[in-house]
């Protein structure tokens, strides 16, 4: 785990107690290693779960470079689809996580690894499981709550709106997925897109201002 610095965290390693796999920081927030997150999830040792609690940096989950992949469009694929495909964030929701700890904020990268789009679906068929399962919100609500998405790689006005109606312009945030998509294209693309003016502000820099406590000009 990184070490917590002022209001952010710094590159350091820490050891977790368990073993030497890491968390990685950087600024102010934290970068997960994916199989850290799903052993964390499932286990159910959930002390580094509460540290970062009480530390509220925003988590960034990005899946790892994977062996074997020869081409970047292989990997980006994977991770396009990674919400549906493997199910971490999904995971750690039905896990009850944010029920235990409300106040844990992720960042997802791809305008949230297809989750907006699907979540009316995952939850309409999670209310029919057959256990005794239940959580205390809708994914819905989880998403709205607990976090934020960003642009990176879908420069598509039907894809932002739709964000914006399931989480809203407070949840989402600009960026561009560089080196997989180029600079000019992307911020093109924000100016221009059919948003209200205060909603392409929240976009552009207040959002990220906000969430990774970063000075205002």
């Amino acid at each position: 785990m990184s070490e917590p610095a002022g209001n952010g965290w710094i590159g350091r390693p820490l050891k977790r107690r368990e073993d030497h796999r890491l968390l990685t920081g950087a600024g102010s927030y934290v970068e997960f290693e994916e199989n850290l997150i799903l052993e964390s999830a499932d286990d159910g040792r959930t002390a580094i779960w509460g540290s970062i609690d009480d530390w509220q940096p925003p988590l960034s989950f990005h899946a790892s470079w994977h062996p074997g992949s020869s081409a970047v469009w292989s990997t980006e694929l994977r991770v396009a689809f990674r919400a549906v495909e493997d199910g971490t964030e999904l995971r750690l929701v039905h896990s009850g996580l944010f029920d235990r700890f409300p106040s844990l904020t992720v960042v997802l990268g791809h305008l949230g690894e297809t989750l907006p789009y699907f979540a009316w679906r995952i939850q309409h068929c999670f209310e029919f499981n057959p256990t005794d399962k239940r959580l205390e919100r809708r994914l819905q609500d989880y998403l709205c709550d607990n976090f934020f998405v960003s642009t990176s790689g879908f420069f598509n006005d039907q894809a932002l709106i739709g964000a914006v109606l399931t989480i809203g312009a407070d949840r989402i945030l600009f960026a561009v997925d560089y080196p997989y998509e180029p600079m000019e294209p992307a911020t093109a693309w924000i100016e221009r897109a059919p948003i209200s003016e205060i909603d392409r502000r929240k976009i552009a820099h207040l959002n990220a201002r906000a969430v990774f406590r970063l000075p205002s000009r």
